[in-house]
């Protein structure tokens, strides 16, 4: 081989050998340089009893973010950053994030002041086939339409007046943990007499959370219940407290709007019969979820209910990218889907307004029934409607998976009251329950939670029963947050959300239907 060959095959090699480098060593070098994570703040003050987000950004985006509190006692934090000041002192928040087996952090210095809100306080404790779905695009022979209208109001987008004393909710748990999170017994819950190794704990309510071999309060659920001290020298002697699991109530923009880069389900109509309509149908909006499989799998149901002066198409006609006029039911499912936060589901949306005739006699219904007043006496024969004909149609016409904890109700406004008398009258029928807005149709003498009996009985049978109003929405001399807290006061396991800088409008009630489907069927 000549010299001037051999030259040539050195730069050949050497060119190989630094392309190899560069290749092989320089990208790792440079994702290491862009390995990174920062928090939003250094330094934060807080008040006792208050709450906080941190957000952290980190690079690259697969990099897991693990949260720590140098004191637990003063400020706690979440999985998620979520700061919660519980005395006054100092305390340093780190942000972990880990990427191929390194890290990297970052701090927040929180100091919190002000006097601490009263807490720990004891309690008393208390001691088939699936035919394809008929989605018609005209009306049937007999025209529903002409007897009850169509025409969807457009909602006010100014908050409703407050009454003149607004209504506050009164519950306040003794400890509060987000869901995903534990409380560790030994260092957090202080009885009144001894101390914690003198006690054996449980909760009332498993479901909603429950106590590990290492003695720490695991969330499993979002709810309410009771953590029981029980001596363990004397079983009769017993200290109650209230827990509550919560949810950091987070959204991402553009949560309830069309997004062109998700995979997208579809809205159709269908009419099915009616004992209770004069018509002898009832019609319905339905909203199938994407990659719909009507062969191969079974779907969860919900009845999703509309307002007063409102018709089927109202959670589903919002405009794609802007509130008002509307909600946007199937732009939130479409959008919790591509998260993977939700569960199946089918999405029903009936037409809620049938006529009653006090000289009619109905089948399956009360005698002589207490109707509320002419505005929701049109309300009073849904229920039955639901239960004796939707509901089996549903049952007998589409994939559905049968069975309570299958089965969800929720709605706005009038549907709200009617979801309530559905609900809570029927939890053998419906585990999972979201009240948007109102309080029920007999807002001074309701018969549906009046004692604490009535409470055991629906907590040993519902999984998730969600309130959720406007921060200015106070209909009805704020039924709503009166049934609320009637409720709190029973016992009953709920969660009360109240949406900030809402009224009686979409935009409460898009939130209320997000939050509800993100937690409904699990």
């Amino acid at each position: 081989m000549n010299n001037n060959v051999k030259k040539s095959v050195a730069r050949v090699v050497a060119t190989a050998l630094c392309v190899g480098m560069l290749g092989g060593y320089a990208p790792d070098a440079r994702a290491a340089k862009k390995f990174k994570v920062t928090l939003n703040k250094k330094t934060v003050s807080m008040k006792v009893g208050k709450t906080l987000q941190l957000k952290a950004k980190k690079s690259p985006a697969k990099a897991k973010l693990t949260w720590k509190s140098s004191k637990k006692s003063v400020v706690s934090v979440s999985t998620k950053g979520k700061l919660k000041a519980k005395k006054t002192g100092e305390a340093k928040i780190t942000v972990t994030a880990k990427y191929k087996g390194k890290k990297k952090k970052a701090t927040c210095k929180v100091t919190v002041t002000g006097k601490k809100v009263v807490t720990n306080r004891p309690q008393n404790t208390m001691a088939a086939p699936t035919p394809t779905p008929l989605q018609p695009t005209s009306s049937p022979t007999q025209d529903v339409s002409t007897a009850e209208p169509t025409k969807t109001p457009k909602p006010s987008r100014k908050p409703s007046t407050p009454a003149p004393t607004p209504v506050a909710i009164e519950y306040q748990a003794d400890f509060e943990i987000e869901l995903g999170d534990k409380l560790n017994i030994s260092t957090e819950v202080k009885p009144s007499e001894g101390t914690i190794e003198d006690y054996s704990v449980s909760t009332t309510n498993k479901y909603v959370a429950s106590v590990d071999t290492r003695g720490r309060v695991v969330s499993n659920h979002l709810g309410k219940c009771l953590l029981v001290l029980t001596s363990k020298t004397d079983e009769t002697k017993k200290e109650t407290f209230k827990l509550s699991v919560t949810d950091g109530y987070l959204v991402e923009d553009g949560y309830n709007f069309y997004k062109e880069d998700v995979a997208h389900g579809e809205v159709g109509e269908f009419y099915y019969p009616s004992q209770y309509r004069e018509s002898g149908q009832g019609r319905a909006r339905i909203y199938f979820p994407p990659n719909y499989d009507p062969d191969n799998k079974k779907y969860n149901l919900v009845f999703c209910l509309h307002g007063g002066g409102q018709n089927e198409d109202y959670w589903t006609c919002g405009k794609k990218t802007s509130s008002g006029a509307g909600c946007h039911a199937n732009y939130i499912m479409d959008n919790l889907y591509a998260k993977n936060k939700v569960e199946d589901a089918i999405v029903v949306f009936p037409y809620g307004n049938i006529k009653y005739d006090a000289n009619k006699e109905y089948p399956n219904t009360v005698p002589n029934p207490a109707v509320q007043t002419a505005q929701w006496g049109d309300c009073y024969l849904f229920e039955f409607e639901v239960i004796n004909d939707l509901l089996p149609y549903m049952e007998n016409n589409y994939p559905i998976e049968k069975g309570p904890d299958h089965t969800a109700v929720c709605g706005l406004s009038m549907g709200c009251g009617e979801a309530i008398e559905l609900g809570l009258k029927h939890p053998d029928i419906f585990h999972y329950m979201g009240f948007f807005s109102a309080g029920p149709f007999a807002s001074v003498n309701q018969t549906i939670v009046n004692t604490t009996e009535d409470a055991e009985k629906l907590n040993s049978q519902l999984k998730l029963c969600y309130f959720i109003t406007g921060q200015y929405d106070h209909m009805m001399d704020d039924s709503a947050r009166r049934f609320v807290n009637n409720c709190d006061s029973l016992g009953l396991n709920s969660v009360f959300y109240e949406v900030k800088s809402t009224g009686h409008d979409d935009r409460c009630w898009d939130r209320g239907f997000y939050e509800f489907m993100k937690h409904a069927f699990k």
